[in-house]
């Protein structure tokens, strides 16, 4: 069984301990459609670790919301912070599953207790952000009815790796939403 809980004192360090590795096999690319964008997946030639590192302010300003954890049967199975965006959506930030853990729901019912936080506070909806370097990000969001509604080519240009890479090889910031 699958708990949301609000992190206390006592379980911040187990909000703090996120395991973010991803494999990455696929590679996004995202088209402009009518009436929005599509997304494409292209199979890696070769699968990339991604292992997420973030300095303490990178870390506080993604998760400034309040903060929970996911509990499956009693054990630490994820994280997210909600926080009150602009245009009355709620911003779902660093929503996280342990890699051992994935695919057993919990990303799901943290995504719907976040529908359920937005809609005690009467938000017309939710926007995640996640990148096009993250395949796996992308198809859990839009799996979840999420759709892609806008994308930031240039929100981490000033992240040192890359400020390094030709603009085109760049990793761009893809938002996704969901009306409720």
């Amino acid at each position: 069984m699958i708990e949301i809980q609000r992190v206390t004192a006592e379980t911040e360090p187990l909000f703090a301990q996120a395991d973010e590795r991803r494999l990455d096999s696929e590679d996004v690319a995202v088209r402009i459609a009518k009436g929005g964008f599509t997304l494409e997946y292209r199979p890696r030639p070769n699968a990339l670790w991604n292992i997420v590192s973030r300095d303490e302010a990178e870390e506080a300003a993604l998760c400034a919301g309040e903060k929970f954890i996911a509990l499956l049967d009693g054990e630490p199975a994820g994280r997210v912070a909600l926080r009150i965006g602009e245009h009355r959506l709620a911003r779902v930030d660093g929503l996280c599953v342990p890699l051992a853990l994935r695919r057993r729901g919990a990303g799901r019912a943290m995504l719907e207790f976040a529908e359920g936080w937005a809609r005690e506070r009467g938000l017309r909806g939710l926007c995640a952000e996640t990148s096009d370097f993250n395949a796996g990000a992308c198809q859990f969001l839009t799996g979840c009815g999420y759709a892609l509604g806008g994308i930031d080519a240039l929100r981490y240009v000033c992240a040192s790796p890359e400020m390094r890479k030709a603009p085109a090889l760049r990793e761009m910031a893809l938002f996704f939403y969901k009306m409720i």
